[in-house]
């Protein structure tokens, strides 16, 4: 009888749901863009600016830059670039407090990393010209990014292709840069690690809201985990400050 009852119900259910009317309409078709990342950001959220979506979609050789209406989903621009560098890699969209930017790398015939920085004006959804942020000494295996709790920072953390194979005597050369909201470099450096590869695993890196970088690692040989942080720019050698 239980099962009979929640069959009547369930049922019922339907029925009522059937006799609803909805009214929905259709917005204006636009052509699709060919991406290969695509990411958004709605402007009335982020930048306590009008209600507008802004979509930044790019492939290897085009960026398009699209704005629509939050409401009606209209269209309100489209804009495509194609004049990145030949060789030219991006490694992130970033969104700062106020602002959106794309970070993009290329590595010149001399084997010097050079990352560059290219704003987005929110409001008419154009890339703005772009400037170099700094140059990496030798060839660059990976990026990583971090952001600080208030999002004032972005932590650009890089790892260079090392010398040798042997992890047994390769010391790691770990990359360590802090950009602000206003995207100006805040600190910068190479640092080499206090251990072979064998000997310590770095585990996790973050960035503070004042600037100060942090790193996670374990020390394998000491069989212990470690919390180091990088106090000055010209340091080569990381104190630990466990």
């Amino acid at each position: 009888m239980k099962n009979f009852t929640l069959i009547i119900v369930y049922l019922f259910s339907l029925v009522s749901f059937a006799q609803n009317d909805f009214e929905f309409t259709t917005g204006i078709p636009e052509k699709s863009v060919r991406r290969e990342v695509t990411e958004y950001w709605l402007t009335d959220y982020l930048f306590d600016d009008k209600k507008t979506i802004i979509s930044i979609k790019t492939t290897r050789r085009e960026i398009t830059i699209q704005r629509h209406d939050a409401e009606s989903l209209e269209e309100i621009s489209r804009n495509l670039y194609t004049d990145l560098p030949e060789g030219a890699i991006i490694q992130k969209i970033a969104h700062f407090k106020n602002k959106l930017a794309i970070l993009y790398s290329i590595t010149t015939q001399s084997n010097i990393t050079v990352f560059y920085l290219r704003e987005i004006d929110k409001n008419e959804g154009k890339l703005l010209a772009p400037y170099k942020c700094f140059e990496g000494s030798g060839r660059i295996r990976y990026f990583q990014f971090f952001d600080s709790a208030d999002k004032s920072k972005i932590l650009i953390q890089y790892g260079k292709i090392p010398v040798s194979s042997n992890n047994d005597i390769n010391y790691d050369v770990l990359g360590f840069y802090v950009l602000t909201s206003d995207l100006n470099i805040f600190s910068g450096t190479e640092v080499q690690m206090p251990l072979t590869e064998s000997q310590l695993r770095n585990i996790s890196y973050t960035v503070s809201n004042s600037g100060l970088v942090y790193f996670l690692s374990k020390n394998i040989q000491a069989k212990k985990i470690e919390l180091r942080t990088i106090t000055d720019k010209t340091l080569t050698n990381i104190p630990y400050t466990i």
